[in-house]
């Protein structure tokens, strides 16, 4: 599994030969145990699980928010 640090310090995690260290901007594959993928399902807002694999949207069409509640789609 790819995994990208987002933050600005280094991140340590465990993984299946032990702890790997990230490097801020970093993306490395990982084989995570048990508790290493409880570790990084916490830190969703510092690791990028499965950085690397683009999603494109299906429709060609982008939300955007004109205020009053509602969206509108717009190509």
């Amino acid at each position: 599994m790819k995994v990208t640090n987002i933050s600005k310090a280094l991140q340590g995690v465990n993984t299946k030969s032990g702890r790997a260290f990230i490097r801020p901007g970093e993306t490395k594959e990982i084989e995570f145990d048990e508790a290493g993928l409880k570790q990084v399902r916490r830190l969703k807002g510092i690791l990028d699980i499965g950085a690397g694999e683009v999603k494109k949207n299906q429709s060609g069409f982008k939300a955007e928010h004109h205020g009053g509640g509602r969206f509108w789609s717009a190509p």
